[in-house]
């Protein structure tokens, strides 16, 4: 169970900005308060661990401040040697606080670990915070007693023994779906609770996504839901999408529209009170639970859903569903347009 991260040297000590960088590996979790027992920098900026040598790591965990409800923002690389840097997790999206759990299914050669925080949502806190780098060189672990903790599976395979259809390391999958509960809706189908849909995608949707080998990156939300040109972006660039089509938001459709059009392939998802449009009743939709406690305590919604992403990547074999039967009506086809 060694953690070869222990007490090694960070590499922006003394750096402007950069302060009690010996923190970071010292090996205490347990000891930190408002004021000590972490690193710290000012974002945007990185902290480095240099394990000394190349190891085959088979785990990498951080702690990130947790005291009160701020979140941060961050991305995660490895290197064997600098410059050449490898982008492990990218979180710039999602907010989060604690443990950061990396672990892989072979183990990955490395001799840096690089954490590069890029926001910390206290306001007016221009500092990154980071209690403990850890990183592990056998399998074993040693078990973290907390609530909560991100813990991710990295898939180190060679490309070669990748089936068809199967994501590999670095794939994502870009969630849309609707953010508000509309009002008319509040009462009769979702408990008065217009945090639903939060819900939804932090207990349920992104850890499915998670489980089924894709980084999620979930909506954008700027000003009134409004469709930016960086959901465009997403929407072409992310190699799958997970739809929830529940209470039938227009610009789900609309976005719906722009991937359907791009022939790239979509999971399709609803909740027990949508029904499906005729539009799209040809493709399948996996029907999730609306009941809290089955996100939070129930592995086997996450596990359905993770499968139905699964499945919907592999049958699309990198194309559009709907396109596939639409896009060459009238003797149009997107292949050739």
């Amino acid at each position: 169970m060694a953690n070869v991260a222990l007490n090694k040297p960070v590499l922006e000590k003394g750096q402007a900005n950069v302060k009690h960088t010996e923190e970071a590996t010292n090996g205490n979790v347990t000891e930190y308060t408002l004021a000590t027992g972490y690193a710290s920098f000012r974002y945007p900026g990185t902290l480095t661990v240099d394990l000394g040598r190349v190891f085959d790591i088979w785990a990498i965990r951080f702690l990130l401040w947790d005291k009160d409800e701020r979140a941060y923002t961050y991305r995660l690389w490895t290197a064997v040697e600098l410059p050449n840097q490898e982008l492990l997790h990218d979180m710039s999206r999602l907010g989060t606080k604690g443990w950061q759990v990396f672990t892989f299914t072979r183990a990955k050669s490395m001799r840096y670990v690089i954490i590069e925080g890029l926001s910390n949502s206290k306001e007016k806190n221009l500092y990154f915070h980071v209690v403990q780098v850890e990183a592990y060189d056998t399998r074993e672990v040693p078990e973290l007693r907390v609530p909560e903790a991100l813990s991710i599976s990295v898939p180190t395979a060679p490309e070669s023994s990748v089936e068809h259809g199967a994501p590999r390391h670095g794939q994502t999958c870009f969630i849309i779906m609707r953010v508000t509960v509309p009002e008319e809706l509040l009462e009769t189908y979702y408990d008065n609770n217009p945090a639903h849909f939060q819900e939804v995608l932090k207990n349920l949707f992104v850890p499915a996504v998670r489980r089924a080998g894709y980084e999620p990156i979930p909506p954008v939300r700027k000003g009134a839901e409004i469709i930016t040109a960086e959901i465009i972006a997403d929407l072409q660039k992310s190699d799958l999408v997970l739809c929830d089509i529940s209470a039938l938001r227009p610009n789900v459709f609309f976005e719906l529209g722009v991937r359907t059009g791009l022939n790239k392939p979509v999971a399709y998802v609803k909740d027990k009170y949508t029904d499906i449009p005729f539009d799209t009743g040809i493709v399948h939709h996996h029907q999730y639970s609306i009941t809290r406690k089955i996100w939070v305590s129930g592995d086997d919604e996450v596990e359905r859903l993770a499968e139905h992403i699964k499945q919907s990547a592999a049958t699309s074999k990198g194309r559009n569903t709907l396109w596939q039967v639409f896009g060459t009506v009238g003797g149009f086809d997107a292949e050739r347009a």
